[in-house]
């Protein structure tokens, strides 16, 4: 079935290497992103590694971690990420996000991110809230309501 793509890749490996994030990207510039999408799950990291998973057509998916107060680079790419590449989402049962940090998370916490991802971007770049929140909207429809 022709389904979006979901990555998972982890910040650091176990040599403390950031490789995982190279090895996707080369990965997915060689053999294209699928036709029906490719998501970065849990995106945590830096605004430059968005922008080149972006050039490719991926989504970024940001959860709970990006409100953590050591994440401002998170913040700063979800602050950059085009309106139509933007998602929120839970990583249930970890993650969840500030000021809850440490309870278990579930899907009703992904508007406590969503909030403050969006509060954050419109003090960074003066957009509309209601902007930012529609395109995540209509982003998660396009890709996952078929």
């Amino acid at each position: 079935r022709n389904v979006p793509v979901e990555l998972h890749l982890r910040h650091e490996d176990s040599d403390g290497e950031r490789t995982s994030h190279v090895d996707a990207y080369n990965v997915l510039r060689e053999v294209g992103v699928p036709q029906a999408g490719c998501v970065l799950h849990c995106f945590g990291e830096d605004r430059a590694t968005m922008e080149r998973f972006v050039e490719l057509g991926c989504y970024i998916a940001y959860g709970g971690a990006a409100t953590f107060k050591r994440n401002d680079d998170v913040r700063e790419a979800f602050a950059a990420t085009p309106l139509d590449r933007i998602l929120f989402e839970t990583d249930c049962p970890y993650m969840a996000p500030e000021p809850i940090r440490g309870l278990e998370c579930e899907p009703a916490m992904i508007s406590i991110t969503a909030n403050a991802l969006v509060n954050d971007r419109v003090d960074r770049t003066g957009e509309d809230a209601k902007t930012i929140a529609q395109a995540a909207w209509e982003n998660a429809r396009k890709l996952f309501q078929k």
